[in-house]
């Protein structure tokens, strides 16, 4: 999760992401991907993360954020 965080500081506030859309997101398994998406949709759906706020899905059902 920390290399995802590093990774989501270093976008300019305003951006719309996804975690597919991170480097460091593409060296994981399947199993990975899916077990971070759902950790990192939950922490900031929590509060827990404050540098990003779910904006909605894609046709693809795969989570939108924007980074704040």
């Amino acid at each position: 999760m920390s290399s995802v965080l590093n990774e989501i500081s270093n976008l300019p506030k305003g951006t719309c992401f996804k975690l597919s859309d991170l480097t460091c997101f593409k060296g994981m398994t399947k199993a990975e991907r899916i077990a971070l998406g759902q950790d990192f949709s939950d922490q900031v759906n929590s509060g827990l993360i404050r540098t990003a706020t779910f904006l909605g899905k894609d046709a693809q059902n795969h989570a939108i954020y924007e980074k704040v």
